[in-house]
């Protein structure tokens, strides 16, 4: 039976090929998107544990969130009272000021504008800072700045040249070094203006404040205890943070966003998927009327309905397979023209090697196997009631399709297919993709 359904699945290609490439798209977005949105959530944690990497504790004005939205934001700057007497606690080995902010750069009279934030941030020297020196020194002068490596390498910035950086008060300043995140160049998709504490608090109108405490314990010091006492000194007006608590908080924030995307282009995949099986109803429906005689003699041969049935399901699942495999395969590639298509709709996401889990595999194959199965199930009932005395009627089959609409059909799937693919790789939008889907529908 199996060497049946492989025999008729080749013989049937031609018009299983559009059916199985309704599939493939379907399964490319579906596969595409959990790969970018694996590769983005795990690319988030790391960055995220980078950055508190050296910090046992975070202190903090205790404002965190909003009350509607759970959304972060502004904080109320710490005292330098408040720095002094965290200090002087027992246990504390040390505790470093951090002030952070926006600030715009300015490289040769142009604005450097990112996909995501334009950061300030006072330099703090590692381990407790997540910045390294990759060139040149720390900034010590008010007229100095150091800027991430992935920016001066993106901009053709060097060191010794002049910028500006705007926030609430602008600096221009020599660029004395470029600096790295963890192992990283620089953040994704942003810009990076490190300077002194006292120039950040300047800039930013904090007087002698600062944004946050970065915390270590000493020696021996259990990190929970440590925490315990520094809220117990400062009361509930602060917020004493573990390191890793702050990198998963702040992590699950920025991932909120990539949430959003997953559900956008799962609906897009969804919305294709439910197309492609009427494609491939549409498609057996043809196929199945067309062997009537065929089904008939293999009926009058002794094969019972479950067999036929069997045998046209069987094509199904070998045409699902197929499908589902370059599918995953074409997802993976499609992945990096989705993050482009991220960036259309306004979301930026950061690069990194792609992440490829046995879920998205295992999802991948399940999807257009079973869509294509389902799809294919109610031509194939009809074709285990096609009667033995139907062997007899040579006219049951059905006329086949003229050249004219094969030709255009095929212009139609070809335009359509390249319409995708457009605006898959090169973001061209979604109306684009709209037409295209319109001009593959067609032509399937």
């Amino acid at each position: 039976m199996w060497r049946l359904i492989l025999r008729t699945t080749l013989a049937h290609r031609a018009r299983l090929a559009f059916t199985m490439l309704a599939v493939v798209l379907g399964v490319t977005f579906v596969s595409g998107t959990l790969v970018l949105t694996d590769t983005s959530r795990q690319v988030l944690d790391d960055q995220f544990r980078t950055a508190t990497a050296g910090t046992d504790l975070t202190v903090r004005d205790a404002a965190a969130f909003d009350s509607a939205m759970g959304v972060e934001v502004e904080r109320d700057p710490l005292s330098a009272a408040t720095v002094g007497q965290v200090r002087a606690l027992p246990g504390v080995a040390g505790a470093e000021p951090v002030v952070r902010g926006q600030g715009l750069l300015v490289a040769g009279g142009t604005a450097i504008v990112p996909s995501g934030p334009s950061l300030l941030q006072s330099w703090t020297p590692p381990p407790v800072g997540a910045f390294t020196l990759r060139a040149g020194r720390a900034p010590a002068a008010d007229g100095e700045v150091v800027i991430d490596a992935a920016t001066a390498d993106r901009h053709h910035i060097t060191l010794g040249q002049t910028v500006t950086v705007h926030a609430g008060t602008d600096l221009t300043a020599q660029v004395v070094g470029l600096a790295g995140f963890g192992d990283r160049p620089g953040l994704p998709n942003s810009t990076v203006a490190l300077v002194s504490l006292p120039t950040a608090q300047r800039m930013l109108g904090l007087g002698d404040g600062v944004s946050e405490l970065a915390v270590t314990a000493a020696d021996g010091v259990d990190t929970g205890a440590l925490r315990r006492t520094i809220g117990a000194a400062l009361g509930s007006g602060y917020e004493v943070t573990a390191g890793r608590d702050v990198a998963a908080a702040a992590s699950a924030a920025a991932q909120n966003q990539v949430g959003y995307l997953e559900v956008m282009l799962l609906a897009l995949a969804a919305a294709g998927l439910l197309v492609g099986a009427f494609l491939i109803a549409n498609t057996f429906s043809i196929v199945v009327t067309q062997r009537t005689h065929e089904l008939a003699v293999l009926r009058a041969t002794g094969a019972t309905g479950r067999q036929v049935l069997g045998s046209v399901l069987g094509e199904a699942f070998l045409v699902g397979v197929a499908a589902s495999a370059l599918g995953l395969g074409t997802g993976i590639g499609a992945a990096i023209g989705l993050r482009g298509l991220a960036g259309v709709f306004g979301i930026a996401l950061p690069n990194g090697a792609m992440v490829i889990t046995l879920r998205t595999v295992l999802v991948s194959l399940a999807v257009g196997v079973l869509v294509t199965v389902l799809a294919a199930y109610g031509p194939a009932r009809r074709a285990a009631r096609v009667a033995p005395v139907a062997a007899m009627r040579r006219s049951a089959a059905a006329e086949p399709i003229g050249t004219a609409r094969t030709v255009a059909g095929t212009v139609a799937a070809t335009a359509g297919v390249a319409g995708v693919t457009a605006a898959i790789l090169n973001a061209g939008g979604t109306m684009l993709l709209a037409a295209a889907a319109v001009a593959l529908i067609v032509g399937s």
